[in-house]
């Protein structure tokens, strides 16, 4: 008899993310975020751009009537998916459009994950759609699982199911999402860990908000998982389908995690006491997303989180995000960051801050950075690289110019 070793991991062509999904009387209300996140890069080229490419997931497939579909988890067969569902769906019904997708996944056969929201509203009732494909390994008996394995036979588990009117959330801060979702959300908890799925059914609470009302709690569910897992990241799309007036999809503009930030800015007070901001250049990302840079700057007993880039800044540096122990330990770093006193000396950090009285900065040295195994290329780092420090404050999320392209990506 075979055993069956189950897969729940894309591998490294790109995965992870939060996708959040409302059925509700008023209508459908999709979020997802940006990141594509890889540990293997696909080449030593790729090293310093596998973490921050953002990739739309949200996508309109039919304008009239019209349907969305957003995806997570492993991105090359996520847009295969929906380059093959926009080429197949005039005079479909959204039930057959499911099965179109299911259809499309069934051909594949290499190892990969994909999870997907189909959404639409059809003779005036909002409904909704998962596609669930996971693989497993067939082992046969004595074949050695626990180390030297050549087992090689597939077995691809594709399952799609409606959705109940509730909130729903996959992906790898989906978790998160849905503790951010119950302040606005009261239900029965549907947690289905076969296939990552945290959803709130049979609402007693939060059924009778306007889709507008659901744009701004969906951006912060999302927004908050970013927070939580450095797999999910800006930036954050939300689109919705009404029942009644509009007759289309309502898409909302991009929102970068800096906006994002201070747009919830007054709900994260406690976090702000603990987390500062590092900004330095991109060719310093290495493979351990900052990681090396913080091991060189920060104490460790006064780290809680090394944290990871959140946001592309203009001039090709990086916004990363950091947790420290206590408010105490952000004070101690006073020591290791100077004020910037001449603004000349600092023209490169002109180009990402239009206020450098709310940065500090330090110099690191570039012996202390060679042959790190963190995947930074030494030839592209300076002798004395200067990292910078920001404190969460409304002057300074302000002050920061961000990389326009990172932003305004194509759909």
């Amino acid at each position: 008899m075979e055993s069956v070793e189950s897969k729940s991991e894309s591998g490294g062509s790109g995965s992870g993310t939060v996708l959040v999904a409302v059925i509700i009387p008023s209508g459908v209300g999709v979020a997802v975020e940006s990141r594509v996140s890889s540990p293997s890069p696909l080449s030593k080229s790729d090293v310093l751009s596998i973490f921050l490419y953002p990739q739309h997931k949200l996508h309109s497939i039919r304008e009239n009537p019209p349907v969305l579909a957003a995806w997570c988890n492993y991105n090359i067969e996520g847009m295969g998916l929906i380059h093959h569902l926009k080429s197949k769906v005039k005079n479909q019904k959204l039930k057959s459009i499911v099965q179109l997708g299911r259809n499309y996944l069934s051909s594949k056969t290499e190892k990969f994950v994909l999870q997907c929201y189909i959404c639409g509203v059809e003779n005036g009732e909002p409904q909704a759609y998962i596609i669930n494909r996971h693989w497993d390994i067939l082992h046969v008996p004595k074949c050695g699982s626990n180390g030297d394995c050549q087992c090689s036979r597939l077995k691809i588990n594709l399952h799609t199911r409606k959705l109940k009117f509730g909130v729903h959330c996959i992906g790898s801060g989906a978790s998160f999402a849905l503790e951010n979702l119950r302040f606005s959300f009261e239900g029965v908890d549907e947690i289905r860990d076969d296939t990552g799925e945290f959803n709130i059914e049979n609402l007693s609470k939060g059924g009778d908000l306007t889709l507008d009302e659901v744009h701004t709690i969906l951006l912060h569910a999302v927004f908050d998982a970013a927070l939580l897992d450095s797999h999910c990241g800006g930036p954050f799309w939300v689109s919705s389908i009404p029942t009644i007036g509009v007759g289309g999809i309502v898409s909302q503009p991009p929102c970068d995690f800096v906006s994002a930030y201070k747009c919830f800015h007054s709900t994260y007070e406690t976090l702000h006491e603990s987390h500062i901001f590092l900004i330095y250049r991109r060719d310093l990302e290495g493979t351990d997303y900052g990681g090396i840079i913080v091991k060189n700057l920060i104490p460790a007993e006064v780290t809680r989180f090394v944290g990871y880039p959140v946001a592309e800044l203009a001039g090709d540096y990086v916004l990363h995000m950091m947790v420290l122990v206590d408010v105490g330990c952000v004070k101690q770093l006073g020591s290791i960051f100077d004020p910037i006193a001449d603004a000349y000396e600092f023209s490169d950090a002109g180009m990402f801050c239009k206020d450098l009285s709310q940065l500090k900065f330090c110099i690191v040295d570039k012996s202390k950075l060679d042959e790190n195994g963190h995947g930074v290329q030494s030839e592209d780092i300076r002798d004395s690289e200067y990292i910078f420090v920001g404190l969460p404050n409304l002057n300074f999320l302000n002050s920061l110019i961000l990389d326009e392209k990172s932003i305004n990506f194509e759909r």
